[in-house]
């Protein structure tokens, strides 16, 4: 069986991660912890998005996110930065309309040649620099590539199924449990970033599940309810004041849910 899809791809939380610190964990603890947290999401927005992930994909299709290189690191035995070494460069690529979310790495060696592997299609048809290269999950352009690369050098491409905030989300949350798992109990400012980036999810999250709301959000995919404002519930306090907080209604030209004046109801006898 093939890893399972994830919202995001090991990239998405290694950038975000090393905003914060380099010492982040290697990618299969990176994934574990994506799988950890994927769940939450889909159980979080179930509600709102009643057609499970599916409801959660781009509307316009599969995007892929820019071309890059492996953050440089230094070799453990030798003390030497590893890095890539040729002036290679590839602008962009192109996913098919079928392709999942995966990270996809090539890896040269030589200045043409190169193999390709997906995070959960596995190993691919090698591809050269001066020839058009497609897999059935994405698509290279020979006329994409400038320079020479060198030997060993790698190139990485996020390639997303979902909609952007989706996988924002799914990023925060994965690199959230990530720095925790280095900095838990070692550096509580290492922590409080992890926690920020925790919070910031969440908040996404509470936004999507009340898209109606003045502060609500909503997906691209998202179809919208049947929503009538008779029988609307309501509550004022024994003065007479509106306590109900209201969900704005777009086809109105004010802020209903700002709506807090007095019904001028009287309580007791009137003489």
């Amino acid at each position: 069986m093939a890893i399972r899809e994830t919202l995001c791809t090991s990239l998405d939380v290694r950038n975000l991660s090393e905003f914060i610190t380099t010492q982040v964990r290697d990618n299969a603890r990176i994934v574990q912890f994506m799988h950890r947290e994927d769940p939450v999401i889909l159980s979080a927005l179930k509600a709102t998005y009643s057609g499970g992930a599916s409801d959660l994909e781009n509307e316009d299709g599969p995007w892929n996110g820019p071309v890059q290189i492996p953050y440089p690191t230094t070799n453990e035995t030798t003390g030497v930065l590893v890095d890539n070494s040729g002036s290679g460069a590839l602008r962009d690529i192109t996913p098919a309309t079928t392709a999942t979310t995966e990270l996809w790495t090539l890896t040269f060696s030589d200045a043409t040649n190169y193999s390709i592997s997906g995070s959960s299609s596995g190993a691919q048809t090698a591809g050269a620099t001066d020839a058009d290269y497609d897999n059935g999950e994405i698509a290279i352009a020979s006329a994409d590539w400038s320079g020479a690369p060198a030997e060993n050098d790698q190139f990485l491409v996020a390639i997303y199924k979902y909609d952007p905030l989706v996988v924002a989300i799914a990023a925060k949350m994965a690199a959230a449990l990530t720095v925790m798992s280095v900095y838990q109990g070692v550096s509580e400012e290492m922590a409080a970033q992890a926690r920020r980036l925790r919070r910031e999810a969440d908040a996404i999250i509470k936004a999507l599940q009340t898209p109606f709301n003045d502060n609500g959000m909503r997906l691209g995919t998202f179809a919208s309810r049947d929503v009538s404002p008779e029988g609307s519930a309501y509550k004022i306090s024994q003065y007479g004041s509106d306590l109900s907080e209201y969900t704005d209604n777009a086809r109105t030209s004010w802020d209903d849910s700002s709506a807090g004046g007095s019904m001028e109801f009287l309580c007791g006898c009137c003489w």
